[in-house]
């Protein structure tokens, strides 16, 4: 449900309170995720993380998907490796390899990579709810070793003849 709020010049179209999320203006999104992850979600604004982050990205600062396809990508780009015309998507994310789900040392700890925002918000998502990156080489072979087909063909590799 849809509530629409005005504000006071009466314009429409400026703040609305979606069910179960927060007031959203011109420049805020509703935060659906859980009450836990609104908790850890502050982490990413202390000065702690920042000066972890900086730190990281001075020692990393490619995106490390990109390399392993052969783009040197120091956020600039997409990760096809075309121009990036969304300037606020210019930037490079300082990611946590391992999902830290909220474990405050582990948060800081790392490990980290450096991934670009296409990397971050599609093909990290992807590993993480598939178990593999989706991409295949130019014979159709499936890039992941974790691929479903990968496993499939090492265990008929290990039946005995």
């Amino acid at each position: 449900m849809i509530e629409e709020l005005r504000p006071a010049d009466h314009r429409p179209g400026r703040f609305f309170v979606l069910g179960g999320g927060h007031v959203t203006g011109p420049s805020r999104r509703t935060d659906y995720r859980s009450e836990e992850a609104a908790e850890y979600r502050r982490l990413y604004k202390s000065a702690r993380w920042k000066a972890t982050r900086a730190r990281h990205l001075a020692d990393e600062p490619l995106c490390r998907f990109c390399l392993a396809r052969g783009i040197i990508n120091d956020g600039s780009l997409t990760n096809t490796g075309a121009r990036q015309q969304d300037p606020r998507r210019r930037f490079l994310v300082c990611d946590h390899v391992e999902p830290h789900k909220g474990d405050v040392e582990k948060f800081f700890a790392g490990p980290f990579q450096t991934l670009c925002p296409d990397d971050h918000d599609i093909v990290k998502q992807q590993l993480e709810v598939r178990g593999y990156i989706v991409g295949c080489d130019a014979a159709g072979r499936p890039l992941s070793p974790d691929h479903p087909w990968n496993r499939r063909r090492e265990a008929l590799s290990k039946v005995p003849d």
